[in-house]
């Protein structure tokens, strides 16, 4: 898949979906946490808080 293609599927994905998970691998085991997010073009902003956009 060429690069323009590829990145074209990135941002569909993105701007469909708000909502997503991140996830952290410790000793103890995986800690996982949903969280909100918005993105400008490929940058991913992140928010605990609902409709907050800062």
């Amino acid at each position: 898949m060429d690069r323009l293609h590829l990145e074209e599927r990135i941002l569909n994905l993105v701007s469909s979906q708000n909502m997503c998970v991140l996830a952290t691998a410790r000793p103890e085991g995986p800690l996982a946490t949903p969280v909100r997010y918005f993105h400008l073009d490929f940058a991913l902003m992140f928010s605990t808080l609902p409709h907050r956009r800062r």
